[in-house]
């Protein structure tokens, strides 16, 4: 039992660290993930006793969609930055 509880701490300590990088999101990651604004403010305060696991997957699946559409932006970035970058460099030759 012990060992479940340190899981259970362990799980909700990173999803309270990845809650901590989408602050501004929480709105949004409600929506996604099907909860309450106030309950991922509470759980990311600290103030959740016992979620439920079905619960928590639910959040860390919508914070993995978001990570990964954030990725991808970046991604679209970088590639639009170096394109215009090439375009200067061409420009002057």
């Amino acid at each position: 039992m012990d060992d479940e509880r340190c899981d259970l701490e362990r799980i909700l300590a990173d999803l309270r660290a990845r809650l901590a990088a989408h602050h501004g999101a929480f709105p949004a990651l409600a929506r996604g993930a099907g909860l309450s604004y106030s309950w991922i403010c509470k759980l990311h305060e600290g103030h959740v006793r016992d979620p439920r696991i079905q619960t928590l997957i639910r959040l860390q699946r919508t914070l993995d969609r978001c990570d990964a559409r954030a990725e991808l932006d970046r991604q679209a970035a970088l590639e639009n930055l170096a394109a215009q970058a090439a375009a200067r460099i061409g420009a002057m030759e």
